[in-house]
């Protein structure tokens, strides 16, 4: 650490003390290094004090120097110049004012007298607490004396500007004693700028700076008006050029030890608002905002003074007021007023003569305000602004010893009044019910009594009858006068009943009494109550409240006179009054120092000088000195003083304000733009509302825009409005949707294009539409079209930062469309944010992560979208404490973003913890900050309850799966969204930052999503598609977003471009894997729909990426990529890259698996024939084969292969090999011309475990999945089997058959559901029976067997009739899966009802297994065709083919909106079924020209 050196000046200076020590300059120099040493190593006990005493020497060596140095007659003159220093600086202005020592002096040019010894050109001042640059003691070391000069010494002129300093000052330590702030003393030149390096010095020098660093427990609370603290003293070389400012952040002091700023004191005064720690007392200063029609003291007064003495009497004005300022400055406020009742005689005079001369506010029946005054008007346009910003801040208690009524006007205290009477209304209403009903009660129980002593057997009975009636109506008669209408008891058998139906009566009176008390209750916290009496202070708990401390204006002369029950006087103005107003008003002294003492206080418009108010803060500030033992006064809730004048406050009265603990702020500094008190005021109260006050008055603002229907759209009224909802635009991220503020947006929307072709107001109209769009949460293309914005814009006097602000709207809109960015506005980070986002919708996730990184931003919810951002790229954790020092409130502009930060970001970053309960909840610190905001701001919109709202008007859609059809797992109902709603949330997204899914988190429910995507997918189709890629491997919602992408026309020129740039992006290293699983998904559904050309280079591409070498691992059957290559494979259309896939497939014999056989499988679609490299390898297959992949590899290529070498192969494999079941069914396929294989088969078949496999024990108990079935009459067509054979399996057919009987009859009692499934192989089984009846009709059991069979699989497969099935929707594909055995065997011609219902189903559009009712007969009519009777499906088929022909248009198709088929499966039967149709005679000009939309494996057809 740089040490300050003695000798680093003149060692030859010398001076003595007044105890006859003598100092040289290096004893002085060296006390400086004492001071700062002894300030280093200070400690808790001691330290403070031998500082102080260490800097006091200091000062007292300068003084004593002047009698060296200085003439005799020079040297008071000198001492008063230097005892004034302290103080003159301390000042606001920093200025050194002559004559404020004595009356008269002027400033004059000093010249320095030069210390013996020392050059006079090298120049130090040595000032105590001064950082002015204006006045300083010139000389190496101290000031000799002052001279009178005419600027020349020697010959040489002195320039004025050569006496500055250019040194910064040495402020060692706490200076207790120097009578100003700590805020005041080192580097405030520094910070104006006013030091500069001398025409002499050429570099600029260093010297040293002390700095405050913690070391221990602070004295004071942070808080603390003084800021004072224990602390210790480090020196830190610091130029001379450089601010004051600079040089704290080179040396990095924390903010908490800097002293306290203007701004900080507003930004307090802000946080006190938010805590509802704050009050305001308000003065008469504060009333001429509205109009200058309002006095102040002197104003009210100078009529009374005028006529009370003639000597004012004047026609000239000036001379006239200065001669009642004399006579108010001799005698004093209050002592005129006391003159002026004395001389009356009674108080009543001057309380008239207040309300003669005090004006008031009234509301005109237009709704405007005017100011009265004895019932005139003065003033047609008051500015009511600050008064309304005022009560919006939602201040708990406003004191105030004004007289006037505008607090009261703004502060609806006449509604406040209204509801208390209603409220004490209801109190007393309810008081009275209360009575009623136990009256009541007590009544009916009477009755009961009377009528059983009635009952008695004693009692007479020939008068029961009479006497019961009387009692019933004398009871009746006492009901009447009760508030309730009560049923009459009209005979004892139902006092009961009528008594239950009373007592309701009662309970419903009640409740609708104590509704009116709470509703009352309620609407009074809204608006502000008067406090005038004490005894209405005890009203006050959880109100707004205005205290009228010294009277209120009495609205008439029959208004009641008095004040607070004082009915000698009205209002508080005589020196008398204020004498008795401790006794008098003792509950409004008592409140008022109490309040003062704990709560914390804004003092505007008001002078401070009230007697009232200063023996109150005398009373604050004799308790906090007495309770600290060290004169550190410490005050954790400072009143603040509001200077709004732009002269700085007097000497005593900083004085004063620093002895009473009162802060000072002066808004001239702070708002130097501000040219009237007024506007400071209005830009003070703009700083300090607080977010929800702001989101109030952006609410109330909209809800008073309203357009003139008129010429003149909008009128002068609403510009201010207009002004609110622009500026507060930026604090409504998430807006409400639901309130009338968002009817007025529409209805702005509405008149937008008249807005801008007809109003004058182009800035109001540019600055309204802006808002209206950003409240909306609409891209700016849907608002306006080109031409109208650039005739919006064109207004030069639109200022560029709303130009800005537009052109960001623009950018938004351009990305969202995808379209070229041609420049960025000049908000470069927003610009930057946007520009990401752009590479996000356009798949380059490269881009979007380089833009990414480089984007630094300085806005706390800009770092907040960085990282949500970033988690759409890695898994990667940052440290807690980094996103908890990132969720400060400080950070953020608004609480909106505040809130949301703390919404999100804690659970894309992982922030979490084991609580002592074992349960997994966030962060401790997050909760808590969570929770504050909610406390203070329970109105926030939550982004969740907004999205909810708007999801709320799009009714749930059916289409949230993919087309094709239904599956039993999932309901499936409408949705209808509105489309506005969608882009509402897309937008919301896009502002926020928000993907629809990252890190295994859904912000966005996927069937919801669905609903949002199909109303947009067509205007914005790469937001869309990114959004939706996000889900990952989500294979429904994917397919079902991909297929409306390909279905719709509108989109088929995008589809190509697309489709190139997903599959580019799935080699993007920075794509992320859900996006990349997603886009394996999606590809093979686009390819589809875009010709094999425009994409097979880009597919060659990724293919080549899988790297299909000898160490090529095992695809999982699950994966995505695998079904991929696969899908889009069959979709290729190039011979030779076929060509090429094949010979990978079999390039490596040991690594072949079951995805490579799929794979050549795919490839080989198609291919006649294979090139000769391809057939050897395949020779070399059948030699090294082992595995069933690869013999399923064998059986696919056995055209190109060696068939007797294949067939040894097979003949060589073991048993144990075909116990493949599928191997074993693709080897009896090839053994057809192989007699001693299929002798092989035979027997390796008729024993196989998967014959008639059940899964079902011995003894019936148990039933476990029983895997694949060998079907046995597939494996007899190919190799065939003898009788014996066919009996044997028979044989083994009856005990699987009996087993299925046997737990079928048990049904569901032993829980055989789960795998009692047989209607598959109780198929085989009726197959079997019946292609071998020859057979087995020799045998006894046959017959009996099928009538068992046949009844079993009748019961599995729902029904004994097809057609029964078919007309059953929900057994549609059973009946399709039986149809194909059942035509297999049987043929066609048994099936034409059966099939004439499945041509209705696809006519009708209905089932929800369109999708395989189209398959199928498609299929069944090319393969069975000559089995249909053309008389009946013609027709049939010339309806289905004009039912879809809407959909298939070239120019503007019908939108596909058959949920349960696929488009491209329709297109591909609807071809094959036209083809029949022209087969039997029919034509259509449409279909006979049509061209396939799609692309398909076994259609190499292409489209225009």
């Amino acid at each position: 650490m740089t040490q300050l050196q003695a000798g680093d000046m003149a060692p030859d200076f010398k001076s003595t003390t007044q105890d006859g020590e003598t100092l040289t300059l290096a004893d002085l120099i060296r006390g400086l290094q004492h001071s700062v040493n002894a300030a280093m190593e200070m400690d808790e006990k001691c330290g403070v004090q031998q500082v102080e005493e260490i800097q006091q020497a200091i000062p007292t060596a300068y003084s004593l120097d002047f009698t060296m140095h200085a003439p005799a007659k020079d040297i008071p003159r000198i001492a008063a110049i230097w005892n004034s220093f302290p103080s003159q600086l301390a000042r606001e202005n920093r200025k050194f004012v002559y004559k404020l020592i004595k009356t008269g002096a002027v400033p004059e040019c000093i010249r320095p007298v030069g210390i013996q010894g020392l050059p006079v050109r090298r120049r130090i001042a040595p000032r105590y607490g001064s950082t002015s640059g204006r006045s300083t003691l010139d000389g190496e070391s101290a000031l000799h004396g002052i001279q009178r000069c005419n600027g020349r010494e020697h010959g040489a002129a002195i320039p004025r500007s050569a006496f500055r300093c250019d040194a910064a000052l040495l402020d060692l330590g706490r200076n207790r004693r120097s009578g100003f702030p700590a805020a005041k003393r080192h580097g405030a030149a520094a910070r104006r700028g006013q030091i500069r390096n001398t025409a002499q010095r050429q570099e600029p020098e260093r010297i040293h700076r002390p700095v405050r660093t913690r070391t221990g427990p602070a004295l004071l609370d942070e808080q603390s008006e003084t800021g004072r603290r224990n602390t210790e003293y480090s020196l830190v070389p610091v130029r001379l050029d450089e601010t004051a400012a600079q040089s704290d952040q080179r040396i990095n002091i924390p903010s908490k030890l800097r002293p306290m700023t203007d701004r900080d004191c507003i930004k307090k005064i802000r946080k006190c608002i938010e805590d509802g720690n704050m009050s305001f007392i308000i003065g008469a200063g504060f009333s001429k905002n509205i109009s200058d029609k309002f006095p102040l003291w002197d104003e009210l007064l100078c009529p009374m003074v005028t006529e009370m003495y003639p000597e004012c009497e004047s026609k000239n004005r000036e001379k006239q007021k200065r001669a009642v300022r004399n006579i108010i400055h001799r005698i004093g406020y209050l002592g005129i007023a006391s003159e002026y009742v004395r001389r009356k005689g009674y108080h009543e005079a001057i309380d008239v003569y207040i309300e003669t001369h005090t004006p008031y506010l009234k509301k005109q029946d237009d709704g405007t305000y005017v100011v009265m005054l004895n019932d005139k008007c003065i003033d047609t346009q008051p500015y009511l602004e600050c008064h309304k910003k005022l009560l919006s801040l939602g201040i708990r208690n406003i004191y105030t010893f004004n007289y006037d009524n505008t607090l009261d006007i703004f502060g609806g205290t006449d509604i406040a009044e209204k509801h208390i009477d209603e409220q004490n209304k209801a109190i007393r209403q309810l008081e009275r019910h209360e009575n009623q009903k136990n009256s009541y009660t007590e009544t009916v129980s009477q009755l009961k009594r009377q009528i059983e002593e009635l009952r008695m057997p004693s009692s007479k009975s020939t008068t029961d009858h009479e006497s019961i009636e009387t009692i019933l109506q004398k009871t009746n008669d006492a009901l009447k006068d009760s508030d309730v209408k009560l049923n009459p008891f009209t005979d004892i058998d139902s006092i009961d009943e009528k008594h239950a139906e009373n007592i309701t009566a009662f309970e419903t009176k009640k409740t609708e009494l104590e509704s009116i008390i709470n509703s009352a209750e309620a609407n009074r916290e809204k608006v502000y109550q008067l406090i005038e009496k004490a005894f209405q202070i005890s009203l006050t708990e959880n109100k707004k409240n205005i205290y009228k401390l010294h009277g209120n204006l009495r609205s008439s002369n029959v208004s009641s006179y008095g004040f607070d029950n004082d009915t000698h006087r009205h209002y508080i103005i005589c020196k008398e009054d204020y004498d008795e107003y401790p006794h008098k008003h003792e509950a409004f002294v008592n409140l008022m120092k109490i309040s003062l003492l704990r709560g914390a206080f804004c003092l505007i418009g008001f002078s401070g000088n009230d007697p009232n108010f200063l023996a109150w803060i005398d009373w604050v500030k004799e308790v906090l000195d007495k309770n600290n033992e060290k004169k550190c006064k410490e005050h954790t809730n400072p009143i603040y003083f509001i200077n709004v004048d732009d002269t700085p406050l007097t000497e005593d009265k900083l004085l004063l304000l620093k002895n009473h603990y009162i802060k000072p702020v002066n808004l001239a500094q702070e708002f130097p733009t501000a040219s009237t008190p007024k506007e400071r005021i209005l830009h003070f109260l703009n700083a300090i509302a607080t977010d929800k006050t702001k989101y109030e008055n952006y609410k109330n603002a909209w809800e008073n825009i309203q357009i003139n229907p008129t010429e003149k759209l909008i009128t002068d009224a609403i510009i201010p409005q207009i002004d609110c909802v622009y500026n507060l635009a930026e604090y409504n991220r998430i807006p409400s949707q639901t309130d009338y503020s968002h009817h007025r947006r529409i209805a702005t929307f509405i008149k937008a294009k008249k807005l801008i072709e007809q109003d004058h107001h182009k800035v109001e109209t540019a600055k309204l539409l802006y808002a209206a769009t950003k409240g909306e949460l609409m891209p700016l293309s849907a608002v306006l079209d080109n031409q109208l914005l650039k005739r919006l814009l064109q207004d030069t006097k639109i200022e560029d930062q709303l130009q800005t602000k537009y052109a960001l709207l623009a950018l938004r809109s351009r990305i969202l469309q995808n379209q070229p960015i041609d420049e960025l506005p000049e908000a470069k980070e927003d610009s930057l944010y946007e520009c990401i986002w752009g590479g996000l919708f356009a798949l380059r996730f490269g881009k979007a992560k380089q833009l990414l990184d480089t984007w630094n931003p300085n806005a706390a919810f800009n770092k907040v979208r960085k990282q949500i951002l970033l988690s759409v790229f890695d898994d990667t954790e940052i440290k807690s404490d980094q996103i908890l020092n990132l969720l400060q409130r400080d950070n953020f502009t608004c609480i909106q973003d505040y809130k949301y930060a703390l919404d999100i970001l804690p659970q894309i970053r992982g922030i979490f913890f084991n609580d002592e309960n074992g349960h997994i909840s966030l962060d401790k610190d997050v909760r808590t900050r969570k929770d504050w905001v909610e406390q203070h701001n329970p109105d926030l919109i939550q982004i969740w309850r907004l999205i909810n709202s708007l999801q709320d008007q799009i009714t749930q859609s059916k289409s949230k799966v993919p087309y094709g059809n239904a599956k039993k797992t999932i309901k499936f109902n409408t949705y209808n969204v509105p489309q506005v709603n969608s882009t509402k949330i897309i937008q919301l997204f896009i502002e926020l930052g928000l993907p629809t899914e990252t890190r295994n988190l859904n912000f966005m429910n996927k069937d919801k999503w669905i609903a949002v995507c199909e109303n947009i997918y067509e205007y914005y189709p790469y937001p869309c598609l990114y959004f939706t890629l996000l889900y990952g491997n989500s294979k429904d919602i994917i397919r079902k977003v991909a297929q409306d992408y390909i279905y719709n026309y509108k989109l088929s020129s995008m589809l190509p471009d697309m489709l190139n740039q997903m599959l580019q992006t799935s080699l993007d290293t920075c794509c992320p894997k859900n996006v990349r699983d997603a886009i394996y998904i999606v590809a093979p559904i686009f390819m589809k729909a875009v010709a094999p050309e425009r994409w097979i280079d880009s597919f060659k591409r990724v293919y080549d990426s899988f790297e299909f070498t000898p160490d090529f691992p095992d695809r999982d059957r699950i994966s995505p990529d695998y079904d991929f290559i696969i899908d889009s494979v069959e979709l290729v259309r190039d011979t030779e890259f076929k060509q090429q896939i094949i010979n990978e497939c079999v390039t490596v014999p040991a690594k072949i698996d079951n995805f490579h056989n799929e794979l050549l499988i795919a490839a080989s679609d198609q291919m006649t024939s294979l090139n000769n490299t391809i057939s050897g390898k395949i020779a070399n297959l059948i030699d090294v084969a082992e595995t069933p992949a690869q013999f399923y590899v064998l059986l696919n290529t056995q055209k190109v292969s060696d068939k007797n070498k294949l067939c040894r192969k097979f003949m060589s494999l073991s048993e144990d090999k075909y116990k493949d079941i599928t191997l074993l069914t693709g080897v009896s396929w090839f053994a057809k011309d192989f007699p001693e294989l299929k002798a092989k088969l035979r027997e390796i078949a008729i024993n196989s475990h998967s014959l008639w496999i059940t899964g079902i024990s011995e003894d019936r108990h148990q039933v476990s999945h029983y895997g694949h079935i060998l079907d046995i009459n597939t494996i007899q067509n190919d190799i065939g089997f003898d009788e014996l054979q066919i009996t044997t399996i028979y044989d083994k057919m009856l005990i699987a058959l009996d087993a299925i009987d046997d737990v079928t009859a048990q049904g569901m009692n032993h829980g055989f559901n789960l795998f009692s499934n047989w209607k598959q192989i109780l198929s085989i089984m009726l197959q079997f029976l019946r292609q071998n009846k020859t057979v087995l009709d020799k045998v006894p059991t046959y017959r009996q067997s099928v009538k068992k069979a046949t009844s079993l699989y009748n019961k599995h497969r729902g029904g004994n009739k097809l057609s029964e099935l078919l007309i059953d929707d929900e057994h549609t594909n059973n009946a399709i899966t039986c149809l194909v055995k059942e035509i297999q065997a049987n043929g066609v011609s048994k099936y034409q009802e059966e099939y004439m219902l499945l041509a209705n189903k696809i006519i009708m559009h209905n089932s929800q297994y369109l999708n395989n009712c189209f398959l199928h007969f498609g299929w069944v009519l090319t393969e069975y065709q000559e089995q249909f009777k053309p008389e009946i499906f013609k027709p049939l088929l010339k309806y289905i083919l004009d039912s879809y022909k809407p959909y298939f248009l070239r120019n503007k198709p019908q939108k596909w909106d058959i949920q349960y088929a696929e488009k491209d499966t329709v297109e591909k039967e609807l071809l094959r079924i036209y083809r029949v149709y022209a087969t039997w005679g029919g034509s259509s000009v449409f279909w006979s020209k049509y061209r396939p939309l799609f692309y398909y494996p076994m259609n190499a057809e292409t489209t225009d």
